[in-house]
Formats: C-alpha cells, sequence, structure tokens
C-alpha cells in the first residue's frame, strides 16, 4: 500500500470519526425552549435566564418584541412555548384558546415620563409640557403594544391640551433609541425600560397606568418541552426572580394600591399637578 492510499484512508477514517460525533453531540443536545417575551424584559433576562439553564440543563431561546406583535406572532401559529408579556395580551390569548394554562402573574411596572437628559426647559407640570407645540414626545404605537394603549389613556385624559408634537414608534426600546438620536424630547415608557436603557426618569404616572406581567404556556409549544415549559413559568413567578426583577423596574402587584387609585376619577402624575 503506498503512502498516498495510506492517506486517503487516514482521511476518510477521520472525516467519518468526526461526523459521528457531531451527530452525537447533537441527538444529546436538549431542544431549545421558545420564549416570546416584551421587549422591555431583554436587560433582565441576560441575568435570569442563565441561571434557568445552569438549574434545569435546558437551553433556551428568546424572541422579543413588542406585546401585540408577539401574541399576533402565536396567532398566526408561531411556534413560541411560553409567552411573557402584558397580561391584557395573555387573557386575549386565553380567550381565544391558545393558551393551554392559566396565566401566571410575574410583576408589573409603572408608566414614566423621561428624557435621554435633564431638560434645558423647566416645566412645572407634564400638562404645561403637552401645552408646548415645541416638545416632541416619543410614544408606543397603540397597535403594536399594551404600552401604547396605556399611553393613549393618558394623552386622552380631559386636561391634556396635547399641542405637542407626538413621534409613534413601536415599544420603550425603540423611544429610547429616537430620545439618544435627537428624534425627540422626551418619551412616555416602562420604568423597566428607563432603568435599563438609561434614560432619566422626569416623572412617574399613578399606579392606574401600571402594566401587570404575566406568563402563560401557549399551545403551540412542543410537547416534549410541556414540563419544562412549566418549570420555566413556576421560576419566572417564584420569589427569588421577583427579588431580581425589582433591580430591573419591576415590583409585586399591589391590588390593595390599585384599588386606592381606582377610586380617583382623574389620575394625576406622583410629583406634579396633571
Amino acid at each position: 500500500m503506498n503512502d498516498m492510499k495510506r492517506a486517503r484512508i487516514f482521511f476518510f477514517t477521520a472525516l467519518s470519526i468526526f461526523a459521528l460525533h457531531i451527530q452525537t453531540a447533537t441527538a444529546s443536545q436538549p431542544e431549545p425552549l421558545t420564549i416570546g417575551a416584551d421587549s422591555s424584559l431583554e436587560v433582565a433576562f441576560k441575568e435570569l435566564l442563565p441561571l434557568f439553564e445552569h438549574e434545569y440543563g435546558q437551553p433556551v431561546q428568546v424572541v422579543y418584541g413588542p406585546s401585540k406583535w408577539l401574541r399576533s406572532a402565536i396567532v398566526k401559529g408561531r411556534a413560541i412555548d411560553v409567552l411573557i408579556t402584558s397580561t391584557k395580551e395573555l387573557r386575549l390569548l386565553q380567550q381565544a384558546n391558545l393558551l393551554s394554562n392559566q396565566p401566571q402573574f410575574i410583576a408589573e411596572t409603572s408608566l414614566v415620563l423621561v428624557s435621554s437628559e435633564i431638560l434645558p426647559t423647566f416645566y412645572s407640570s407634564f400638562r404645561e409640557m403637552l401645552d408646548d407645540r415645541h416638545v416632541k414626545i416619543a410614544v408606543a404605537d397603540s397597535r403594536f403594544s399594551s404600552l401604547g394603549e396605556l399611553t393613549s389613556q393618558l394623552l386622552m385624559m380631559p386636561r391634556s391640551a396635547k399641542r405637542a408634537s407626538l413621534v409613534y414608534t413601536r415599544d420603550g426600546k425603540d423611544i429610547s433609541k429616537f430620545l439618544r438620536l435627537g428624534k425627540a424630547d422626551v418619551g412616555i415608557m416602562y420604568r423597566a425600560d428607563a432603568i435599563n436603557r438609561g434614560a432619566h426618569i422626569l416623572e412617574e404616572f399613578t399606579p392606574a397606568f401600571n402594566d401587570r406581567i404575566g406568563a402563560g404556556i401557549t399551545t403551540t409549544a412542543k410537547k416534549s418541552l410541556q414540563s419544562v415549559a412549566k418549570a420555566f413559568v413556576d421560576f419566572m413567578s417564584s420569589t427569588r426572580v421577583q427579588m431580581i426583577l425589582a433591580k430591573y423596574g419591576y415590583e409585586p402587584f399591589s391590588p390593595i394600591k390599585h384599588a386606592a387609585h381606582r377610586q380617583s376619577s382623574s389620575p394625576q402624575l406622583h410629583s406634579a399637578d396633571f
């Protein structure tokens, strides 16, 4: 057997062993759990997902987006195992029989007025700012997200003159980008987005405008991952995760606090006359 023939045999033997190794490694790798999550959770997930993957030995992949876009994706059959977003969107999916479990509450976050830096012009109230036609306010579009719906409700209040220019975008992530690029002077977003994206909080709105975040297992969830999907929902609603989420602008839901504010017919800013 000449050297050329030996080299050829060695090459094809090594190639076969390598291919077998790749097939074995692929077969032993668990199928990833697919999470659909509101983009406001993106920064918090950088800490939370490695914890879950380490403890459960389960890889996770995430599809981020505005809440209504995520709901629409599931309605259209997108393969998402667990959805974590506004509880309003989860209720709509449940009514359409697209959730296989009762949605589990996780946390809530408030609505805040923000800027990329301290404004050069002083305003005594949010209402005064709305009266200034030179001010550009970045807001989420109600067609894309629950954040947009809450913002619309805020701006529809009787004493809101709305002379300011509204610049529409999809969600808090895009709002922070608009502020950074100078396309808007201020924006209205979740407190979680403001904290995680470095926006300067000017005012925090009453809890009547808080948004609750929950988790639900979809009917499109892979059967082989049903148990791990439930484990992820339990993980996210645990006390330990609640404490971690608090660092990122989320807090446990307080029915008593919300009931007290619902008695007011005209919600106002915490620290200014609206």
